[in-house]
């Protein structure tokens, strides 16, 4: 197998990915010789988690061999966001170092299960309402059932708002022991 096309444009990197389920695929990263160096280092293939494509790669660790994305090797970290949701743009700028799963879990898009068109509200029929639910720390808490479907966004909202707050000033917190 062939490693793939690096190409250069400015001071952003672009590596052609080409998979014969997902077509072409481009993942975008710095000029930075750290970035420059993994690129050339593996050979990346295209991993669909969800709606999101990733770049990954295998790699031996311990005489076995595990899968890795490429923020994964590119920060150390397990849990980074990518900001815009796009797993291929691999920029620092777009890296939420300080992502728990939580936050993570906030930023996900609507699933395409979703029928109320909004995430975190569905409808309740055996009481005819609509039902708030988020899931904080991977517990799925319940907020309240609402005869009015902006009401039970309101109080969606206010939710997402204050825990959005809360991972904020943690996220602070963490940046100032680093």
């Amino acid at each position: 197998m062939t490693k793939n096309e690096i190409m250069n444009i400015g001071n952003v990197i672009f590596a052609t990915i080409i998979s014969p389920k997902y077509g072409i695929k481009f993942l975008v990263c710095n000029e930075e010789e750290t970035d420059l160096e993994l690129l050339r280092m593996y050979r990346w293939r295209v991993k669909k988690n969800g709606n999101t494509f990733y770049a990954m790669t295998h790699i031996w660790i311990d005489g076995k061999q595990t899968t890795k994305m490429f923020h994964q090797l590119k920060t150390g970290r397990d849990d980074v966001d990518h900001i815009d949701r796009d797993g291929m743009n691999n920029l620092s700028s777009n890296l939420d170092l300080f992502a728990t799963r939580t936050t993570q879990c906030l930023n996900r898009k609507k699933k395409n299960t979703n029928t109320s068109g909004e995430t975190g509200i569905s409808w309740f029929q055996r009481d005819e309402k609509w039902r708030v639910q988020v899931s904080i720390d991977g517990k799925n808490n319940h907020y309240g059932y609402f005869e009015d479907f902006n009401e039970a966004i309101e109080k969606r909202n206010q939710i997402r708002e204050e825990r959005n707050e809360y991972y904020k000033t943690l996220r602070d917190f963490r940046k100032l022991l680093l």
